[in-house]
């Protein structure tokens, strides 16, 4: 049960907050416009424009341009301003293609399209494993432990000479550090928020085909170095209350990150493992 409200949870907060406003408690409990997953059309539409985006600078331009259009401030664009913003990132839709964005997108028909859903939906998420690995940089960046990161921690912390643009010679050290730095758009005053470092890494993460990746691309980008290997299934022995044992593989994507024995067993015991008498773990 826990698992399904998760996976509900997480498809109706929209905005990622980790919470859920009273607004989209009321769309997902009553809202009867189809979501945009739900037309195929659409899904393969998504697709098409994550991909062109993924070309580039993945999807954090495109909403950064669209927050940029966004002059009142409300979270919404109208078709036009979709388009526009879509264009500038090297991403061209006909009027049909623009007319289902809209279609499934202006949730309300008022003609208006929600920065929040639209870029959540081109983003996607990263599984479990990715995401505790980028929180765990962001804990190892806060040196602090302010809950934000300042332009003094990021440079401290970042890389820069491991850059594949510095080790070719073609950009220097302090070069590529500016570019980094300007690519947050933040004021040098201002903190960067956990949010928006995952949110950083959901778009990195579009580019990287696997786990492994992802640990080598985090070696080379952090310091100090101490982001876990890949994950691997873990073999765990199981003793049944009429005394039978058994081994059974647990995915190590769905412990956390800094797993206990205890958080092993409550997670088989959700799994329906209920008559187990003690449990061991044979590797992690």
């Amino acid at each position: 049960m826990d698992d399904v409200l998760e996976v509900v949870f997480h498809k109706y907060d929209v905005d990622d907050s980790g919470t859920l406003d009273f607004d989209e408690f009321c769309k997902g409990l009553y809202g009867l416009v189809p979501v945009p997953g739900a037309s195929k059309e659409c899904r393969n539409l998504c697709i098409r424009i994550t991909r062109c985006l993924s070309a580039g600078r993945g999807s954090r331009d495109l909403i950064m341009t669209l927050r940029g259009m966004d002059k009142d401030g409300n979270g919404l664009l109208d078709r036009e301003e979709i388009f526009t913003g879509l264009n500038q990132n090297g991403v061209t839709l006909s009027e049909r293609e623009l007319n289902v964005i809209c279609k499934y997108f202006d949730r309300n028909g008022d003609g208006r399209i929600s920065i929040a859903e639209f870029s959540h939906t081109l983003r996607g998420d990263i599984n479990r494993w990715r995401t505790q690995m980028v929180k765990l940089a962001f804990r190892q960046v806060d040196a602090n432990n302010s809950g934000g990161i300042s332009f003094a921690e990021m440079k401290d912390a970042y890389r820069a000479d491991l850059h594949p643009d510095v080790l070719s010679g073609n950009f220097s050290e302090d070069e590529i550090m500016e570019e980094f730095l300007r690519s947050w758009k933040k004021e040098p005053h201002e903190e960067i928020s956990e949010t928006e470092f995952l949110d950083y890494y959901k778009d990195v993460s579009m580019a990287v085909p696997s786990d492994e990746a992802f640990t080598s691309l985090m070696k080379q980008t952090w310091k100090p170095r101490t982001v876990p290997p890949p994950p691997k299934d873990i073999p765990v022995l199981v003793t049944h209350e009429d005394g039978t044992q058994e081994t059974i593989t647990v995915e190590r994507e769905a412990l956390p990150l800094e797993f206990t024995k205890r958080s092993v067993e409550v997670y088989l015991r959700r799994q329906g493992y209920c008559d187990i008498a003690k449990i061991r773990v044979l590797s992690a």
